[in-house]
């Protein structure tokens, strides 16, 4: 019930209550015990009222993850209450799914989907051939839906894959003769950090009024510390509204990390980092 959030209202984080469950019980037990024994203090032999049992005090400790939260409601009621999982990646699912388990009965037999969503009921089995394979439903928003991946995708997404865990899958469907779905996957990944692990290019927004030579110093520092395989695009905005974009030669590359953006809007100040994958890049070129 805690879990649940069912004592939300009274005031206690879900993992200070869960924390105090067996000195909570204790307390329950000693105080029936005592009562069953005929035990009362020296004030209620005297005609006085019996002293109430001190509840426990909780223990000082932060709240759960939301993830966790989320969980705890799932696994508890069969359902989320106080989010999605799948929230936090919106922005990435609307760049890199091109359906979801709602959309799936419009697609054909054999189509190529990418669907992202949550891994439930992982199984893993081995084939003939003492190979391992992954049997799994993807869930999302709408529903769910069967997810195979044979050896060669198992192999490749190794570790990563586990039940509760956020994953976009790339693969062909299959709509057997009784209308049941089944998505046969080429390609399997997580989707934390997908778009910088998909990033070729990354364009920096700046102001053309807000640029100096300090702030290209830091910015030029911050590209030389993550050198990489992504090419760098410059576009600056002018004073009349007109934009111009600057490529830089060939061997300024970074290396994207959730920390790049964020270094260099610090730096900079007054400027935006947009990631392009490969299908993006005819934008800037």
């Amino acid at each position: 019930m805690i879990r649940a959030g069912a004592f939300d209202s009274v005031g206690s984080r879900r993992a200070q209550a869960f924390a105090a469950i067996d000195r909570a019980v204790e307390t329950g037990q000693r105080a029936q015990r005592t009562k069953e024994t005929g035990q009362v203090d020296l004030f209620a032999a005297f005609g006085g009222a019996a002293e109430a049992v001190a509840e426990p005090d909780l223990p000082d400790l932060p709240e759960w993850g939301h993830q966790e939260l989320l969980r705890g409601e799932k696994e508890t009621l069969g359902f989320y209450i106080s989010g999605h999982p799948l929230t936090r990646f919106e922005a990435a699912l609307k760049d890199f799914a091109s359906t979801d388990v709602d959309r799936l009965s419009l697609c054909n037999n054999g189509e190529q989907v990418s669907l992202g969503g949550i891994v439930r009921e992982l199984s893993v089995r081995t084939t003939k051939k003492g190979d391992r394979f992954g049997l799994f439903q993807l869930e999302d928003k709408y529903g769910s839906v069967k997810i195979v991946a044979w050896p060669d995708v198992f192999g490749k997404v190794g570790g990563k894959l586990a039940d509760e865990e956020a994953m976009l899958v790339h693969g062909r469907l299959e709509i057997d003769d009784g209308g049941a779905m089944a998505i046969i996957a080429d390609e399997v990944s997580p989707l934390d950090n997908i778009r910088e692990r998909n990033a070729r290019t990354v364009v920096i927004h700046l102001s053309g009024e807000a640029v100096d030579q300090q702030k290209l110093e830091r910015l030029h520092k911050i590209l030389d510390s993550h050198r990489g395989e992504c090419s760098v695009v410059f576009s600056i905005r002018l004073e009349r509204g007109a934009v111009v974009r600057i490529r830089p030669n060939q061997f300024v590359r970074v290396r994207v990390t959730p920390e790049l953006a964020t270094s260099i809007s610090q730096a900079v100040g007054d400027c935006r980092v947009e990631l392009l994958s490969e299908r993006d890049r005819a934008a800037v070129a």
